[in-house]
């Protein structure tokens, strides 16, 4: 059947993406490398579980692809999610709340360009 079957990537339009991309390697552990051909800083995000791939870019705000407003948030599949937040916090990253269910647990931060980053830890319960 045809359809949708994942998120094959995430992409950010930046008003400074160096910048951006500095914060998301030293904060979330998203490496990326500068795309002279795109114009753009991209990385792939891989589940070493089961060798999924999403790629992961930021973009000049100025792109003819750049949308308007801040209507997206992004999930973040994250393995030890509270070890996670103790390494967030030490880097004075404010983690807003944190919502825990039997099935897994739900944090909410803000990226320094006020994008919504959702992580999420699997408990498989």
């Amino acid at each position: 059947m045809a359809g949708i079957v994942g998120i094959g990537g995430v992409f950010i339009h930046s008003t400074a993406p160096p910048a951006l991309a500095e914060w998301y390697s030293k904060n979330l552990g998203i490496t990326t490398e500068y795309s002279e051909d795109d114009d753009c800083f991209l990385a792939d995000i891989e589940d070493p579980r089961d060798r999924h791939r999403v790629q992961f870019g930021i973009y000049p705000a100025q792109s003819p692809l750049a949308t308007t407003g801040r209507a997206v948030m992004i999930h973040y599949q994250v393995l030890d999610l509270e070890g996670f937040l103790r390494q967030l916090t030490a880097k004075q990253v404010r983690v807003e709340r944190v919502l825990r269910y039997e099935y897994g647990i739900y944090a909410y931060v803000h990226d320094p360009e006020g994008n919504a980053i959702e992580l999420f830890e699997d408990l498989g319960a």
